[in-house]
């Protein structure tokens, strides 16, 4: 199948294994499209997998090449559209983002496949999306292969307990649940019997706030919020436990990111995706409240082993589940179902 994908730099090296057994042609703008005019290939397909001008370019494709649409998915986003609304106080980037949520709805509605990061992705999208489009729920693989340090970032504390959480803090609905576990749900008294200490990674309009919260709760030594990090990766393996906490994210990578590095995941019961990558007492635990949250905490502190044998279970599922083969696999299927259904069309 000839598949022309709308060009993201931040973004190709995600699509492109999945689309190796396919010829693809890279869309960069205007001339791009000029240039592939007309196809002669019955058996094409316009991809999008990010949003704004590129699916403006996408739909353009579409539209001149004569093409059918795929949509690549990640996380829900008309709920980020609405979460970004609700917080900018420009008229100039509501109109922005109005606008942007007509580009998201229309390709929603025209297109004729649609890959989904997650099932809870599906089950939020799958309203808007056109009668007749072909639907498959294919996973993020995971594509980071970096040897293990020994050595832990310099100057993080040494205690018992440690805790490790890497968000985006642009979004309300990710950094809330994370403050909430912090300031409310940990007592002084869990905080000194097991010399917890807590780091924070991520960057984003909500950062000031969550420093502030925890200066005025007097936490500063027990929290660390560190911002933006270029390489993650020695945080988890300092860490004892990874906490995820969110009612946004579709599949977010952190959370594959530190059970690569067998570490068990705490996260909220309402934590949308993320539902998807953690398994109930076998890789980490949901918790729902300040009981659950220190009782969870409490078990992982006494029971080093406990957090090994999560550790693992978790490392097991990255490395069997989300793979690159298995997700090729998922994004051929619809491929296929979409060719099989082109080809029926113009019979």
């Amino acid at each position: 199948m000839k598949i022309y994908v709308v060009y993201n730099d931040d973004r190709y090296h995600e699509i492109e294994p999945l689309l190796d057994s396919h010829e693809i042609r890279l869309i960069r703008g205007l001339l791009d499209i000029l240039r592939a005019f007309p196809i002669q290939d019955e058996c094409a397909a316009v991809l999008i997998e990010s949003y704004g001008k590129y699916a403006v370019l996408g739909l353009l494709a579409r539209f001149l090449l004569g093409a059918s649409l795929i949509l690549r998915v990640r996380g829900s986003i008309l709920e980020v559209n609405r979460d970004r609304l609700r917080h900018t106080n420009s008229k100039l980037e509501r109109v922005r983002l109005y606008c942007g949520e007509l580009i998201l709805r229309t390709c929603l509605r025209t297109c004729d496949a649609i890959a989904y990061n997650s099932e809870n992705v599906r089950s939020k999208l799958s309203p808007y999306v056109g009668e007749g489009a072909k639907e498959e729920v294919v996973y993020i693989p995971f594509t980071e292969d970096r040897p293990e340090t020994a050595s832990p970032p310099l100057g993080l504390p040494d205690g018992e307990l440690r805790l490790l959480t890497v968000t985006n803090m642009n979004f309300e609905a990710k950094v809330e649940p994370t403050l909430e576990a912090i300031t409310e749900w940990m007592s002084g008294e869990t905080w000194e019997r097991h010399d917890v200490y807590w780091v924070v990674l991520g960057d984003g309009r909500h950062i000031e706030r969550l420093r502030r919260e925890i200066r005025s709760r007097g936490l500063q030594e027990r929290v660390r919020i560190l911002g933006w990090v270029e390489d993650p990766f020695p945080y988890y393996e300092w860490c004892d436990v990874y906490v995820h906490m969110t009612r946004l994210d579709g599949f977010p990578n952190a959370t594959m990111e530190a059970m690569s590095r067998s570490r068990p995941v705490l996260t909220n019961t309402n934590s949308c995706g993320v539902r998807e990558q953690v398994i109930d007492g076998k890789n980490g635990y949901f918790v729902s409240s300040k009981d659950e949250f220190e009782s969870r905490l409490e078990e992982y502190a006494a029971h080093p082993e406990k957090r090994r044998e999560h550790g693992r279970n978790g490392r097991h599922l990255v490395e069997t589940h989300w793979t690159i083969e298995n997700q090729r696999d998922r994004m051929n299927r619809l491929l296929n179902r979409l060719s099989q259904y082109g080809s029926s069309q113009t019979t």
